[in-house]
């Protein structure tokens, strides 16, 4: 092999390296699960970790295990994003506010408390720290139909583990 074309390659390489160096230093980020949806169609989870930059942005990486298939990681497919997606927006207040297409009625805040980045959502009329969004639904034609979910949580004053079941049927009557 040419030794150009060797020192070429070279030269890229340590040019990439120093840049993705760089990039860490000036964009430090902080990376936390803050919860996860589960469902009765198989054992993949659905995942959102929570990106925390220096300047106190946030960005929400939500990404599937997919244990059906040795536990790799992927992505949303757009049909997916229908069901399972979400839409986020800073809040005057000083936090985010993360609504998911599964749970629209539900308003999760994304906070920095002292323990980390957390997602707050009311469970039983009680703020809470989210754990856990299981959807339960049947398959309707092209798109599965939910017919509950239920999320669980951390109640914040006590510690103690909360749950609320939201039936749909019942609402779409």
């Amino acid at each position: 092999m040419n030794m150009n074309v060797v020192k070429g390659k070279c030269t890229v390489a340590l040019f990439f390296t120093i840049l993705m160096f760089a990039h860490s230093v000036l964009f430090a980020q902080k990376k936390e699960h803050i919860f996860k949806i589960v469902r009765n169609k198989n054992s993949n989870i659905f995942n959102f970790d929570v990106i925390l930059r220096d300047d106190d942005t946030i960005t929400i990486d939500a990404y599937w295990i997919m244990n059906t298939e040795h536990g790799q990681r992927k992505k949303m497919s757009l049909t997916e994003k229908k069901a399972y997606g979400y839409t986020i927006k800073h809040n005057i207040a000083g936090h985010y506010d993360l609504i998911l297409t599964a749970v629209p009625s539900k308003i999760i805040k994304i906070v920095k408390t002292s323990n980390g980045i957390k997602a707050i959502i009311k469970i039983n009329e009680k703020e809470a720290y989210l754990s856990t969004v299981y959807i339960f639904a049947k398959n309707d034609f092209i798109m599965p139909k939910v017919l509950y979910y239920t999320i669980t949580g951390e109640d914040i004053c006590t510690g103690a583990k909360v749950t609320e079941k939201i039936n749909l049927i019942q609402q779409r009557k």
